[in-house]
């Protein structure tokens, strides 16, 4: 399952005060001296194990863009609620200023180092009833601009085993949108807010202007963010092999693997044992 989103901040209290007090998540960890600290949403009901991971930046200046910024590969991570007025009118309420996006319904919103974050709805069996919007949220996606889909669809269904959950493309905005995520996300869905009550996704975002410049390039690095994977540990040597075939650059870790897409995304891979409940 898709397991962290890190995102590399520059004042790493500031973040974590951000996201707790502001967006309602829980801190696991902090390591202050590692500069690191996990969050996630203790209630989830579209998740139980995603964690947000967040790095104090030891570089001289942020890699950061707007969310109009069609060269930040890294687009944006989705929180959803089941009662986004209440989500609105609570960060109004704190003072921070809401963006348009393209679904009339959604909203994005910067942290403190420009990241954005995309508040969504998703259809709900039940309602809070409490005093704070983000008691069932969860992080429900994470969002990857492509230059090639056809290439990184291949990759992540047949070497990484996602499915294909969701093709949606909008001519009026001039972009295709491939959801892709774990069987336990379900399937035959007919639009984002529908994608999963189990499991974060990936969204793999092709812009059709643009890309076809030969000169374009996506800003893909790590001081953006990179998304996490964990795996039961019997899957961690074939997963190793799969990406040996094809020719991938694997550097191991102490509790798994580094590697980088087809679109150069860096994603760090967890292994972890059937009895382990905590990532």
């Amino acid at each position: 399952m898709i397991d962290a989103i890190r995102l590399r901040v520059t004042n790493l209290p500031r973040s974590v005060d951000f996201y707790q007090t502001h967006l309602g998540m829980s801190r696991v960890t902090l390591f202050p001296e590692s500069g690191t600290a996990f969050l996630k949403y203790p209630n989830s009901p579209l998740c139980t194990g995603i964690l947000l991971e967040q790095r104090r930046n030891n570089e001289p200046a942020l890699s950061v863009a707007s969310p109009q910024d069609v060269t930040q590969g890294y687009s944006h991570l989705a929180i959803a609620v089941p009662e986004i007025e209440f989500a609105y009118y609570r960060l109004n309420q704190l003072g921070h200023e809401l963006l348009p996006c393209i679904e009339p319904s959604q909203r994005n919103l910067l942290d403190p180092d420009g990241h954005c974050i995309r508040l969504m709805e998703y259809d709900a069996m039940f309602t809070t009833g409490k005093s704070e919007p983000w008691e069932h949220a969860s992080v429900q996606r994470v969002s990857l601009r492509v230059r090639d889909p056809q290439q990184s669809l291949q990759f992540y269904r047949r070497t990484l085993g996602f499915n294909l959950l969701l093709e949606q493309s909008s001519f009026q905005h001039g972009a295709t949108h491939y959801l892709v995520g774990y069987p336990e996300s379900r399937q035959g869905v007919r639009s984002p807010t529908e994608v999963t009550l189990t499991s974060t996704v990936l969204e793999l975002q092709y812009i059709w202007k643009g890309e076809d410049e030969p000169n374009f390039e996506y800003r893909v690095d790590a001081s953006c963010g990179f998304v996490g994977l964990r795996v039961y540990e019997s899957f961690l040597a074939p997963l190793k092999a799969r990406l040996h075939s094809e020719g991938m650059g694997i550097i191991d870790t102490a509790s798994g693997i580094v590697f980088h897409d087809p679109e150069g995304y860096p994603w760090q891979v967890e292994a972890h044992s059937i009895a382990s409940t905590s990532p």
